[in-house]
């Protein structure tokens, strides 16, 4: 049964018959129910459904840093969906059933602005030490994620671009050392409408 969860011209969710009603982003979809699978369980399909959990779960942790570093999806998409079709095709690396993120493949912002050149990154007891070099203004973002646990930290509008070096204060717990950690920095102008593509590099 279909629900219309403001009157009749709101959004419309449920089923009719072979039909399947949805609404995204304020429009709403129509799709037909998919055809019973004969084998649900294909070592294809497994792969798939791994690839789809591991990239799913890397975008939920960068959720924040992935809402400003997609700035203008494509018509009726979000910033996540544009996100996952951008990485996908190189997110991952093994065959199945090993199949692990290839977090050098991975990117949490995509756009034209330039990014900083000769980044140098140091660890220390509270936090990071950043260098780099540009003629730009606006934020160095920062996002990054500890691989044992999944826990992730974003800095947005921290750290001005223009600077070329900072020192990044992490929050208390948040230790860096001895977990494996992957960092991906990005500049942004002052509006957030200017993004570059990200940078990558492993701690």
């Amino acid at each position: 049964m279909a629900k219309f969860k403001d009157g009749l011209f709101g959004p419309v969710s449920g089923k009719i018959d072979n039909l399947i009603l949805s609404s995204r982003n304020g429009k709403p979809y129509v799709r037909s129910r998919p055809a019973q699978v004969s084998n649900p369980r294909s070592p294809k399909q497994l792969a798939n459904r791994k690839k789809l959990s591991l990239l799913s779960g890397f975008l939920k942790q960068a959720k924040t840093m992935i809402a400003a570093g997609f700035p203008a999806p494509p018509e009726g998409k979000s910033s996540r969906d544009a996100a996952y079709s951008a990485n996908y095709p190189t997110a991952f690396k093994g065959e199945y059933p090993n199949i692990t993120l290839n977090y050098a493949g991975l990117i949490v912002s995509k756009g034209n602005k330039p990014l900083p050149q000769n980044i140098a990154i140091s660890v220390h007891d509270t936090g990071l030490t950043l260098s780099w070099e540009t003629t730009e203004t606006g934020f160095l973002r920062i996002f990054i994620l500890r691989e044992q646990d999944q826990a992730g930290f974003t800095s947005l509008r921290n750290i001005e671009l223009a600077a070329c070096q900072a020192d990044l204060a992490l929050p208390a717990g948040f230790i860096l050392e001895p977990q494996k950690v992957h960092l991906w920095i990005s500049a942004a102008s002052y509006s957030g409408t200017s993004v570059s593509v990200s940078h990558y590099q492993h701690l």
